[in-house]
This record gives structure tokens, sequence and C-alpha cells, in this order.
């Protein structure tokens, strides 16, 4: 009998712990779903600019890449996000590259709306200077779509429980996000 009340008072146990877990697990997500709430009453719509670019290096390591090819990718920023612009620049260390901007008040993965500029969503490879001749012409279709009230709300939810992290997916370039005119004084 001992064996049975003992492990009755181990399953008690732990049922009360779970209970208490579960509780404080729900005043967190309680709370974290006020403050979205919060945030998506007080701040203009979220878009998601979204993009297919061909013509680029795909870096796979420090010292391979395929050249050639067509990546997409996409960001979300702060509305309204209306226009977009397409900049190849040529440089003697880094390159050929092409820079994808778009109009917004800024990336969500920055935190809060700035003012309204274009902003840099991500710079791709071309291939070296010195083969500027023979490399292929990058292309780039860009799509841009305001998020619903639910989507918004869904990725602010994401973004704020996230915690501490400056970005949502993987490892971004120090420059990502910034505004043109930052990134014309880099």
């Amino acid at each position: 009998m001992s064996k049975i009340q003992s492990t009755v008072t181990v399953l008690a146990f732990s049922f009360v712990v779970t209970s208490c877990q579960a509780k404080t697990v729900d005043a967190q997500t309680n709370t974290l779903m006020k403050k979205v709430v919060e945030i998506v009453k007080n701040t203009p719509p979220l878009h998601k600019v979204s993009w297919k670019v061909c013509g680029v290096e795909k870096i796979l390591s420090m010292n391979r890449s395929l050249k050639n090819q067509c990546l997409e990718e996409s960001q979300v920023v702060w509305g309204p996000a209306t226009q977009h612009q397409i900049v190849r620049t040529r440089e003697f260390t880094t390159g050929i590259d092409v820079h994808i901007f778009a109009k917004s008040r800024g990336c969500l993965i920055m935190g809060n709306p700035t003012t309204e500029d274009y902003y840099l969503m991500k710079t791709y490879r071309v291939g070296p200077a010195n083969q500027e001749a023979t490399l292929p012409k990058p292309t780039a279709n860009v799509k841009i779509e305001q998020l619903s009230t639910k989507e918004k709300t869904d990725t602010i939810y994401k973004f704020v429980s996230a915690g501490s992290e400056p970005f949502l997916l993987g490892i971004r370039s120090q420059y990502d996000c910034q505004s043109k005119p930052n990134w014309d004084r880099n």
C-alpha cells in the first residue's frame, strides 16, 4: 500500500505543479497579448515586401558561391509601403552589387516605425569588378502587399515574443534596413 500511496502523492504533487505553471504561462501570454493589441492599435499598417532577384551570386561559404542564381526573400516593413528601387553599385573591393530598397517607415526588425524613406531590404553580390563585362544583368521582381489586421497581430506577436533578438529570421547584415541617406554615407 505504501508504494501506491507514494505514487499517488507524487502524481498529485505533479498535477499541482503543472497547474501552477500553466497559470503562470497563461498570465504571461495574456500580458503579452495585451501589449501586442496595444501595438497593433497604435502603429501604422505592416506590409510584406517580397522579391525574387536573378543574376546574383548565392554565397555558400567564404570561398564558395554559385553564380547567376535566382533568390527569393521578404521583409516586413511599416506602412505605407508603395514603391521600390533597385540600385546597382560597382566598388573595387567588393565588386558589383545590387541593392533592393523599399519606401516605407522602416522595418519591423528595427522596432518602432520611423520617418518615411527608402530602406535597404537586402544587398546581393553580382560578381567581381574585373569580370563586369561577362556578369549577368540582375533583374528583380518586387511585390508589396499590406498585411491584414490578423496577419499584423500574428507577426507582431511573433516579433515581441522572440525576446531581445534584433531580428526574426537568421543573421542579417548590419546594413539591412538602414535608410537610403544613411546607406549613401557608407
